[in-house]
């Protein structure tokens, strides 16, 4: 089941299956069997959190060039 989800689950996620793995063992030990859901939406949280973040630097430092 660790092998396949990833492959599953990388169109949807938008991960590596690396990190969708990564994701489920460290959900499954973080919170137990609820981390299986709880630990790939961290990490596309996570992800999310950091290309807005990117973004707007980006668009701060486009404005300061005019």
């Amino acid at each position: 089941d660790n092998f396949v989800r990833p492959y599953l689950l990388k169109g949807d996620l938008n991960l590596h299956p690396v990190w969708i793995l990564l994701s489920f063992l460290g959900g499954v030990s973080a919170f137990g069997p609820v981390g299986i859901i709880v630990g790939p939406m961290v990490v596309v949280l996570i992800g999310t959190v950091l290309t807005r973040v990117r973004r707007a630097v980006r668009f701060r430092e486009a404005l300061s060039r005019k």
